[in-house]
């Protein structure tokens, strides 16, 4: 049976077609680069149905069956050894060393910023075996040599969202967040 990865491998060389020689030439700058990658390969996983249902049945306001759902697919999907393993073998595939790892959304509220910057957090200690939290570019290259991956944690984007009470009160989040 041929592997999820396999298959996506399979389609995306039918469609570039590239040569033999172009092909080892691309794998081989691939391997040998410190790749970081912004924005798109990031810890998610799939909601399964049964759980998506539970939730539609119970009281909740849209917040909070936001904030479960998106608990899951940042962080629970984990628990899931099938998914973990499946998580950590398209990593592995990518060839990615480093992820900007963005907890920012619209509006950027700074208590939907918080949860979100407080999951990606607890990510790399509760799976230290899936990746490591950095915090300045000389960790993600003393990562790679290591042999490890990792998270650039990122807002993307200044969270002022004008509830504050002063100038001064909403500059001091930007101390808080660096």
């Amino acid at each position: 049976m041929i592997s999820k990865i396999d298959l996506c491998r399979d389609i995306a060389l039918a469609v570039l077609k590239p040569s033999k020689r172009d092909l080892e030439h691309g794998l081989e700058l691939h391997r040998n680069a410190l790749v970081w990658d912004a924005y798109s390969f990031a810890p998610s996983g799939a909601i399964p149905a049964e759980y998506a249902a539970t939730l539609a049945q119970e009281c909740l306001d849209c917040d909070e069956r936001t904030n479960l759902l998106e608990q899951y697919r940042q962080v629970d999907f984990l628990e899931d050894p099938d998914m973990r393993t499946e998580y950590q073998a398209a990593w592995q595939a990518s060839g990615v060393d480093c992820v900007f790892q963005n907890a920012g959304v619209e509006g950027n509220a700074i208590p939907q910023l918080i949860k979100r910057l407080s999951r990606f957090t607890w990510l790399p200690d509760r799976y230290p075996e899936l990746y490591q939290r950095v915090a300045f570019p000389d960790q993600v290259v003393a990562a790679r040599q290591a042999g490890r991956r990792c998270l650039y944690l990122c807002t993307n984007g200044v969270p002022l969202p004008g509830d504050q009470y002063s100038v001064e009160e909403t500059l001091y989040f930007l101390t808080v967040f660096r």
